[in-house]
Parts: C-alpha cells; structure tokens; sequence
C-alpha cells in the first residue's frame, strides 16, 4: 500500500511538472517582486531575533528547525572552512536577516558549499550575503523525491567573489535538474569566477525567474558569466542589468534549450552593456535574442479565455525595498543550544578580537592585461579595513588573506600574481601598432546639459597612419606626458593593454591642457597618486585604471580656476584606500579646494575607501557626474560615494550607486560634518550662508539609481540632516 501510494505520489508529481513547463511562459513575466519577498521596512529593535557567534551555530538552528518554521537572525558575520559540512536544507523553511540598517546582512564566508537545498517544500533566503566561496555557495540539488513540485526564492541577497576552479559547471548558484522553481529577486552578483560555464548563475531547473537584479564584472572561461541556462531550462529574465560580464565569444547572458525543451521570456525592461550580444544569446539558433525596453503589444493569447487582451501599462521602475520587519519569534526545535535569543535591539555579532594572526597586506598587484581566460586566485578573500599605511610591496598567499570584520560588505582585494618589475627605460618606446579606436558614443537618453557634458569625451577619430606609445615603465609613462604637453598636437595615445607599477616616485604633474587616451586599457598600481593635475588647464583622459593606491588618493586635482576643466572618460578607480585620519583626501579622486570643473564620465568606482567621500571628495567649483556606476564604496565618516564640501556644486545624471556602505568605524566626525550618517552622497553647504544651501548647488539630471546605499536614495544635506530624493524615487 505504501508503495503503491509512493508510485500514485510521483506520477502526479510528475504530471504537476509536465504542466508546469507548458505553462511557463505564459505566467512567469507578470510576476512581481513585492508578491515574492517580504517587504522590507525598518526594522522593530524590539522584536527578536537570533543571534549566532559561528558557522556551526547556524547550522545547528538551520538544520534543526520544522518544517515550515520562520527564523530571524541577527545580522551576523561568520566564517566557514572546508572541513566543516554545509548547511543541508531539507525541509521548508523561511530564513531571513533582521537588519538595523539597510545595507547590514547576514553573511557567511570561507570555503566550500555554504548552503546546500534538497527538498519538496518551498524555502525563502532574504538577506543573506554568500561571499568567497571556492565551489558552489548555495546548491540546490533536486535530489529528494518530488523537490520539482517546490519553490526557492531568494530576496535581497548577494553573492560575490566566490571563485570556482573545478572542472565542472556552475559557479557562485548552482541549480541541478528538478530544483524546481527559483526565483531570485533584488539579489546582487559581483566579481563571481568559473573554470567552465555560469560563474553567477548555472541553471539546469525547469524554471528559473531573475527579477529586478544585478550582475556585476563575474567572468567565466566558457559561457555565460552572468547567466548559464542548461538544455532543458526555462528562463524569465525582468528588470535586471549586467555590467562587465566576461566570457567566451562575448555573451555575459546564455540560454541552450538544445532540441527546443527549454523556452526563454522576456520580462522587459533589462539592460545589458557587455558583450556582443545585448540580451539573451540562443546557443542553439546562435542567435542573439535582443532586449526589449518595454512590451510593444499586449501579451500572446494562446487561447480566447487565458487574459484580457488590454495592452498592459510598463511596469514600474520602482526602489528595491529594503530592511523588512522580521516575522514572529522563530520557532526552531535546537537540541542543543549554541545561541542566544534576545528580546531587546538585535545586536551586531563582534569579531574583530576573534582572529588571532595578523591580517596580510592588503596591497596587491592587478591582472596584468585583460583577457578571456581572467587570471583569477582560488584564494581572494575579504580584508580588514586597513586604517594604517600598508607597505609599499604587495605579497602573495596561498590561504584567505581576511579576518572577520564587522563589515562585511566592504569589497574583498584579490591576491593576484606579481608582475616582475621591469627596469626603468630613458624615454618611452615608439611601436607600430595602428590605433582603431572609434570616437566615444555619446549618452542616449539625457538631458541637453547632460549631453554636452557626454559630448565632451567625444574625441577625434584617430589618422590610420598614426602610430601608438608603447611604454614598460612609469617613468616611461610621464617622459611621454611631458613630451606631449610641448607638442603642437597637445595628445597622446597609449597603446595600453598594460599595468604599471609606481614606486615611491613623485606623479607626473598634468599642468597643461592635454588628452590622455589609451586604446586598451593603461592599469597602473603601486604608491599614490598616480597623477597630479594642476594650472590652468584643460585635460581629458580616456581608458585608464587607478588601482590599490594607498593612502592618498589615486589622483588629486588641484587646478587654480573655475575655467579649468578636467574630464574622465571610461576611466576606472578601484580598492584606493585612504585612512580614516585623512578628511580631505577622496578614496579614489580628490578635487581640492578652488579647483575648477571636474567631469566623470562614463566611469566606475568600485571598492575605494575613505573618511570623507569613499570615492569623491571634493571641494572644487562643480563636479559633474553622467552615466558612472559607484559599486561598494565606503567612508568611514560619510559620503560613500561622494562628498562634496565648502557649499560647492554637484550635478549627477544616469547613474547608479550600488552597495555603497559605511566603513567598519564611524567613530571619526567633526562638527556638523555627519558622523554616522550612512548616505552614498553626502553635501555640506557653506555654513556662511544663512540658508545653509543656494540654488544650482546640487542637481538631479534624472534616470539615477541608489540600491542599498545607506538611508538616502538621492542627495543627503549634512546641514539639515535632510535627503532630497533622486527623482526616480518622487513619483
């Protein structure tokens, strides 16, 4: 009788499945993120939550909860190793992060699986930060009988730097055959590697839904960095951006539904800005299946009677909702207690006197050119928040070079080979190379002052004849700088597809007006700045990255007058650290007091540090801002991301800010100047004005984007303590 009601069980639950899978694509892209996961909201500091000091706490409350129980933990920051086994979810169960502050999460380090899912009932994961994982973070097997019949959601939740050398597929989220449906919903995945396909995402589910997310720099050597879904699978995609994905041929997001088993649906309004492809490639068909921006008609109709044939409106654009109230006190069945359950404020778990060994120097060096085969550690992992100058030399290791912190989303600085040093050269070394770079695209959609300031890094196409510097030094590097700002043409263009060591050397001093271009792209490291920019002048630089400047900023400008101009075109700063005793220095780009207008354009700051402004500080007339991206800045005071003092001017247009967080202390503060306040852009008007702010000061251009970074989606006035919301956030 068991038997033959297992057999009358499975046959169901597999004609359950069979209908699932025709159904697809007819009802997966209405789907909204606000009917999958909880609302965040602030959390109640009176509501309970459960505490846990390591990996194997967590494990035991996970492991020994019932079926359907609801569990909140404290946010929490614990590491895992490789001997220990991982979490083994097989029962349904809702596990989320009570978070006093929106960008506090529940995050889980260290090596081999962090969370491995096999069950028939419906699981939920908000919250929670899987991060330098060496296999696959969070498994979901499908092993268990009828795991197919179940639903995996995923809120809220990031997974980065977790780096997979097996030979096999998948990388940071792996979903095998029968896993069900996953949804993965406001989830955040950044610098993920895989030997082989889908360094974010390897999915051989029936059903996979990605709504409303972000898929940052992950690289594979095969397919699909971003996304891989398996012959078979189904894909939704909604809402969802990619950012400098790399893998083979050029395509961040695959799909091979192999004999047509597998159907893709577009969800509407994603972008994707890497690759050849600008959407979904079909490796089938080999055909790049576009992106559409919005519904051109109403929804297919397969039958008279399945919807209403009104033409939907667009969806919204609206914020991630973040910090949700934690549901009722957990119910868990723990045979043996390894944690403590407070009825007060949730409490942050202390870490920083666990480690008992010295945290490595942080410094290292970066990949020394790009390419599709990244050169990637097995071993990167986070680092403690440096407050003191690190040595000038980076080292190299074979195990994680962290130790816990209280901040966990500071991003981690991967340990990567150590270039030879080269000796330095005389004068810089003509090659032949023929430069075909094309004239910069100038931004689409923007307003008119938006576009001039785009408009800016459109330069002249370069003559065929013309030949490229190709230099092996720094020194190299500013011989051919001066020698340009002499010149009648008043340009140079680097070869590039190099990386540049700086020794304790001074920087090369830019004090005339220039271009600085670079056809691939010119990577320099070592002892900041890496230049200074100065006079009267107006210089542009295109294509270069400013990386692991150590207590200073990567580059300081210090021009003499508001008719000065500089402009940063495709340029990159990332890991610049500057110590929190350090107020006027910016983590990546300092513009010091009377300088004139400074433009980012088209650039990305990822990873700076600093007291005031992680990535920008400045004092200068006006800084203008298009179409940047600020992913995980910090500042040990505020302005995560930017900092913009002495009542001087700010405009920002179609840019995002993602994750930028505060530092692990905000203990520093002088008067008025913020303290604790975890904003992304903080201003600080001339308090010789009474009004404490004057028109033109700060302004929206539109089409920005602030995700989980700090209390304020928009500009936050130190003054009045008040945030003026970027309009995308108004209506």
């Amino acid at each position: 009788m068991n038997l033959h009601s297992s057999v009358i069980r499975n046959t169901i639950g597999t004609v359950c499945v069979l209908l699932s899978a025709a159904w697809s694509t007819d009802a997966q892209s209405h789907l909204k993120r606000k009917d999958l996961c909880p609302t965040y909201s602030e959390v109640d500091p009176l509501i309970e939550c459960v505490e846990v000091a390591s990996y194997g706490g967590l494990v035991e409350v996970i492991e020994n909860a019932p079926s359907g129980a609801e569990i909140t933990f404290c946010p929490f920051f614990i590491r895992k190793t490789i001997s220990v086994d991982p979490i083994m979810v097989k029962k349904g169960i809702k596990v989320t992060c009570a978070r006093k502050e929106e960008d506090q999460f529940c995050t889980i380090i260290g090596y081999g699986n962090h969370l491995v899912i096999d069950t028939a009932e419906d699981t939920l994961w908000q919250g929670f930060n899987f991060k330098g994982s060496n296999d696959h973070a969070v498994l979901i097997t499908g092993e268990a009988d009828n795991t197919e019949l179940a639903t995996h959601t995923f809120c809220q939740v990031s997974f980065s730097e977790n780096v997979r050398a097996k030979s096999t597929r998948g990388g940071a989220l792996m979903l095998e055959r029968s896993a069900g449906t996953v949804n993965v919903v406001e989830t955040f995945f950044a610098e993920n590697f895989s030997s082989t396909y889908g360094a974010a995402i390897y999915s051989r589910t029936n059903q996979l839904n990605i709504i409303y997310s972000l898929f940052l720099q992950n690289k594979s050597n095969g397919y699909g960095p971003a996304v891989f879904v398996a012959q078979g699978g189904n894909l939704m995609v909604k809402t969802t951006t990619f950012i400098g994905n790399k893998g083979r041929d050029g395509h961040g997001v695959l799909f091979n539904p192999g004999e047509g088993a597998g159907t893709y649906e577009d969800g509407f309004d994603n972008s994707i800005n890497n690759g050849d492809c600008r959407g979904v490639y079909d490796l089938t068909t080999k055909a790049c299946i576009v992106f559409n921006v919005s519904p051109p008609t109403r929804y297919p109709t397969p039958s008279p009677t399945f919807k209403p044939t009104k033409q939907p409106t667009k969806l919204p654009t609206a914020p991630p909702t973040i910090a949700p109230k934690p549901t009722r006190p957990p119910i868990v069945a723990i045979t043996k207690s390894p944690v403590k359950v407070y009825t007060a404020a949730p409490t942050k778990v202390t870490v920083t006197k666990a480690p008992t060994t010295k945290a490595p120097n942080s410094t290292q060096k970066p990949i020394v050119s790009p390419t599709n085969k990244p050169t990637i550690d097995i071993t990167k992992g986070p680092v403690q928040v440096v407050t003191a100058a690190p040595t000038n030399k980076p080292t190299l290791t074979k195990k994680p070079i962290a130790s816990p912190s209280n901040n966990p989303m500071i991003a981690p600085i991967s340990a990567t080979a150590e270039p030879t040093d080269k000796q330095l050269a005389s004068a810089p070394t003509i090659t032949t190379k023929t430069p075909t770079t094309e004239p910069t695209k100038k931004v689409t959609e923007a307003n008119s002052f938006a576009k001039d300031i785009a408009n800016l890094c459109i330069f002249r196409a370069i003559p065929k004849d013309r030949k490229c510097i190709d230099v092996e030094t720094y020194e190299d590097f500013k011989v051919a700088i001066k020698s340009a700002m002499k010149s009648e043409s008043k340009d140079v263009q680097f070869c590039g597809g190099f990386t540049l060591e700086k020794l304790e050397v001074e920087p090369v001093e830019v004090d005339r007006s220039i271009d600085i271009r670079c056809i691939a792209t010119c990577t320099f490291f070592g002892v900041g700045p890496f230049a200074k920019i100065s006079g009267l002048s107006k210089i542009r630089l295109q294509n270069l990255k400013f990386v692991n400047a150590q207590e200073t900023s990567a580059v300081v400008v210090s021009t003499i007058s508001v008719a000065s101009k500089t402009t940063f075109c495709e340029t990159e700063f990332s890991k610049n650290l500057v110590s929190p005793e350090n107020l006027d220095l910016g983590g990546a780009l300092t513009v010091a007091d009377k300088s004139g207008i400074v433009n980012v354009v088209n650039s990305t700051f990822s990873g700076n540090i600093a007291a005031l402004g992680g990535a920008i500080h400045s004092d200068g007339f006006k800084l203008n801002v298009v179409g940047t991206s600020f992913v995980a800045n910090n500042a040990y005071n505020t302005g995560n991301a930017i900092y913009v003092g002495d009542g001087n001017h700010l405009f920002v247009e179609s840019s995002t800010f993602i994750l930028n967080i505060e530092a692990a202390s905000r203990e520093l503060g002088r008067g008025g100047d913020g303290g604790a306040e975890s904003v992304a852009i903080a201003v600080q008007p001339d308090r010789s004005i009474r009004s404490g702010i004057h028109k033109g000061m700060i302004q929206d251009g539109g089409s920005n984007q602030m995700i989980l970074s700090g209390k304020c989606k928009g500009y936050y006035i130190l003054q009045k303590k008040f945030c003026y919301y970027f309009s995308k956030y108004l209506s």
